[in-house]
């Protein structure tokens, strides 16, 4: 048992995640996986219902350390006394775009997927200093756009990260957006919806059999041994993404 060491890709099943208040609807599912789910603080500075996503306050960075936003009090006060180590990033995410992204990336062992130029201070000191490639687009939701398959491959539903990391040669998976829901707005994102729940599994909220692209994803994923989970059957919702912060190793 121990803390997820890369951030979204863990080795080994997970028993521990962070998700926003979208996840209630998936809880009986995971509970048969026998995962328990951490929920994160509302976010009252933001008007609409990105206020509960998860992926704009809370950034896990592996090895049992967060990046948190200031709204998150409580959820450190659960983190640390798990043994977490957490530090809050001095600008609070607030309403609207980009003050709400700033700690809306994707980390990988050694890749950062993000919009460098709006990225929290704290995040870029610590992606500087342990030597992470970044890979920089106009996207700054790039947490929500982005499902990680391993350190090298991706599924995406922004072009602008889709241009960006083919030109760096990652294997990369485009997927067209409309497929998946978004409480108040028109769509919601491939990365918002889902997460690892081990090596070998990527958890969908929702049933992602609907997704227009489903049968381009599952053949991609499966270039890497890894299936797809359905967590409910209604179409595939943004929940502001699934973490992975603790696995069990047997």
């Amino acid at each position: 048992m121990g803390f997820t060491v890369t951030p979204n890709l863990p080795k080994h099943k997970v028993s521990k995640i962070i998700a926003g208040q979208g996840i209630i609807p998936y809880l009986n599912e995971l509970k048969k996986l026998n995962i328990e789910v951490i929920i994160c603080d509302e976010n009252t500075l933001i008007s609409s219902s990105l206020r509960y996503h998860a992926d704009l306050t809370v950034n896990y960075l592996g090895n049992g350390n967060f990046l948190l936003d200031k709204s998150q009090k409580s959820l450190s006060e659960k983190l640390k006394l798990l043994g977490y180590n957490v530090e809050f990033i001095n600008k609070s995410v607030k309403d609207g775009y980009p003050y709400d992204s700033a700690l809306n990336a994707t980390l990988t062992a050694d890749t950062v997927i993000c919009n460098y130029s709006i990225t929290a201070d704290e995040l870029k000191d610590f992606i500087n200093k342990n030597n992470y490639n970044i890979v920089s687009t106009n996207q700054g939701y790039s947490k929500c756009s982005v499902c990680a398959v391993t350190n090298n491959a991706f599924i995406t539903d922004d072009e602008s990260i889709y241009k960006e990391l083919k030109k760096q040669k990652y294997d990369v998976l485009y997927v067209k957006k409309g497929s998946i829901t978004l409480d108040g707005f028109n769509y919601g994102f491939i990365g918002g919806c889902c997460g690892k729940l081990s090596d070998s599994i990527i958890a969908f909220c929702g049933d992602i059999s609907r997704h227009s692209d489903y049968n381009s994803i599952k053949a991609f994923v499966k270039n890497y041994n890894i299936e797809l989970l359905s967590l409910g059957k209604n179409i595939p919702e943004d929940i502001g993404s699934i973490i992975p912060i603790y696995e069990i190793d047997f």
